[in-house]
């Protein structure tokens, strides 16, 4: 299968949103916070050539983070990935449109190899 996270389309360059900037909203301050460590370890499952094998470990560490957001929807598989989804929509305002587009296509398609079967809530 071809990997469709290399680092030529899902750069791990500078991004905005891991500046030093002044983040105007408080909710978007702490979405930075959570998303600094969900990208951390997402982007070592989104280059692999087999998800799978790596996702028990990394969704380990960020259902750690969903749940000391006080799994603001219910804990499970549905409530984690609408959780992840809306982090990652919410630092979307001060990232580039270009790397938005690959974070939320990244994740589409890794909750798509992931979930089966798909969920008619979560955007294919």
């Amino acid at each position: 299968m071809e990997n469709l996270f290399c680092e030529e389309t899902f750069p791990l360059g500078e991004e905005k949103a891991d500046s030093d900037k002044d983040v105007p909203d408080p909710e978007v301050e702490y979405a930075v916070t959570i998303w600094r460590e969900i990208k951390t370890v997402l982007f070592p499952i989104l280059q692999a050539p087999d998800p799978e094998s790596l996702w028990e470990d990394t969704r380990s560490k960020i259902w750690s983070l969903y749940e000391s957001a006080g799994f603001p929807y219910e804990p499970t598989d549905r409530g984690f990935w609408k959780w992840l989804l809306e982090q990652n929509h919410k630092v979307s305002s001060i990232r580039a449109e270009n790397e938005n587009k690959m974070w939320e296509q990244g994740l589409i398609r890794l909750k798509n190899q992931l979930l089966m079967p798909p969920d008619p809530d979560i955007p294919t």
